[in-house]
């Protein structure tokens, strides 16, 4: 019995054994070469991290002396002489802000005859002239406008654009009523045909003022036409008139004569009775 256990631990050994030489195995074939010495096929990833660690080296000194030169007392406040740079220029911040804010409320509101409108003056690369006597801001001046000054605020400007705004559309909806009457005049003129999207006429409609006025001016024609032949048979019928009433007074005056010689010659010339 003993033999038996003896045996099976020693094949456990064995197993355990195996396992943890191939672990190491493992362990030493997979591992991370960090050297770099000459002659290896492939160096390891120390070279790398070596180059990084000398490039931020590299610009150790020059971030080292900004954070130091912003936490270092300067007299550039105008209330302390020594408040560190980064909190004047923080605190400056802070009022640059409300600066610009009190210039951005007195051009929209705060503009009259007395206080003009100004702006920022610029130098001639179109760059910000800075003011040395307000804390470097820029330098405003008097805002002009075809050589005047500029004397009303944004909102009285926001205001007369309004007005002429609406007075615009106002005329637009004139002009736009008045387009649709003479697009309405202009088809009874010319008629309204319904037309395709290739503007061929699909359906003709009514007849416009202009072919009624062509077929009036042809029917007047027409009438003066006749006139003209009626005219014309009037004129013969009043001369056949004429030369009638000519004969009628010859035979007449034959009669006359008939009478007389009849009378002369004593001949009862009365009709008879019968």
């Amino acid at each position: 019995m003993g033999t038996l256990f003896g045996k099976l631990f020693l094949t456990v050994n064995l197993g355990i054994s195996l396992a943890l030489a191939a672990g190491g195995a493992m362990l030493y074939l997979n591992r991370i070469d960090w050297t770099e010495k000459a002659g290896k096929e492939a160096a390891g990833p120390l070279p790398d991290l070596q180059k990084k660690i000398n490039a931020l080296l590299a610009t150790r000194g020059s971030v080292e002396a900004r954070w130091r030169e912003a936490r270092s007392p300067e007299g550039t406040a105008p209330d302390s002489k020594t408040a560190p740079a980064l909190l004047t220029l923080e605190k400056r911040r802070f009022e640059d802000r409300a600066w610009y804010q009190q210039e951005l409320v007195k051009l929209r509101l705060k503009v009259d005859d007395e206080n003009p409108a100004r702006e920022v003056e610029l130098d001639t690369k179109s760059l910000p002239v800075s003011d040395e006597t307000n804390f470097n801001r820029p330098k405003m001046k008097t805002a002009q406008f075809d050589g005047k000054d500029i004397v009303k605020s944004q909102l009285a400007y926001e205001g007369e654009l309004e007005s002429k705004q609406s007075s615009n559309s106002k005329l637009l909806l004139d002009q736009t009523a008045k387009l649709t009457e003479s697009a309405a005049e202009t088809d009874k003129l010319g008629g309204a045909d319904a037309l395709d999207e290739n503007d061929n006429v699909t359906k003709k409609g009514k007849e416009g003022l202009d072919e009624t006025l062509r077929q009036t001016r042809v029917k007047v024609q027409g009438l003066k036409d006749e006139l003209r032949r009626t005219d014309a048979l009037a004129t013969d019928a009043e001369v056949n008139v004429q030369l009638a009433e000519g004969r009628l007074a010859s035979l007449e005056e034959d009669i006359l004569t008939l009478e007389n010689f009849l009378r002369k010659r004593k001949v009862d010339v009365r009709p008879s009775k019968r």
